[in-house]
């Protein structure tokens, strides 16, 4: 019944959507705010290629069954609960976009009307955004059966994690002050409750 054209078809769709979602804020709110602060701007630019790289060449490696090699055999039941998680996660992104509005920023910068964000994942997490990152990359090896589909993007994103947001933390603390201290004093990172 399932073969792996179903599967890639899926992710297909799965990346389809995200695209469309970061595309439509980016559009919608991004290149209409004015920006009054920035930090390591070639840095972040730098940052933002190395994860897109990350994700999109074992993918298009997938496609092409050049990662034949690094196969699981996972059965059915499992990539199929990978693809859901995938979906999952999908809607948990657009969720992300739709509480920031026009607080999003593809890089770690500043705007005139930025507001510090509290609800909706935000109450829960102060960085859902890589959260997110996070479960794609443990959707995308389940769904495709295949480890190389998870680990560039994990070696990604502990990279990020482990730059980019303790220069956000202070970039807002900046910002925001008292107000994002004790914001941080009642969230976790990127797992509620627990890191």
């Amino acid at each position: 019944m399932f073969n792996e054209t179903m599967y890639k078809f899926l992710l297909a769709i799965i990346i389809l959507i995200t695209l469309l979602i970061r595309w439509y804020y980016r559009f919608k709110f991004y290149h209409k705010t004015q920006k009054v602060a920035s930090s390591f701007k070639t840095r972040e630019i730098v940052i933002a290629g190395s994860i897109g790289l990350s994700f999109f060449i074992p993918i298009i490696l997938y496609y092409t069954d050049k990662l034949r090699f690094f196969n699981l055999n996972f059965p059915i039941s499992v990539r199929i609960l990978g693809g859901f998680f995938l979906l999952l996660n999908t809607l948990f992104l657009g969720w992300i976009h739709y509480t920031l509005g026009k607080n999003w920023s593809p890089i770690l910068e500043i705007h005139k009307e930025q507001t510090l964000i509290i609800s909706g994942p935000y109450k829960y997490v102060r960085h859902p955004m890589y959260t997110s990152l996070l479960f794609y990359t443990l959707g995308l090896p389940l769904l495709s059966s295949n480890w190389l589909m998870g680990l560039l993007p994990f070696i990604s994103f502990i990279g990020v994690y482990s730059i980019r947001i303790p220069s956000e933390e202070q970039m807002m603390m900046s910002v925001f002050g008292k107000q994002y201290q004790f914001y941080m004093e009642k969230t976790k990172r990127i797992i509620p409750f627990l890191f």
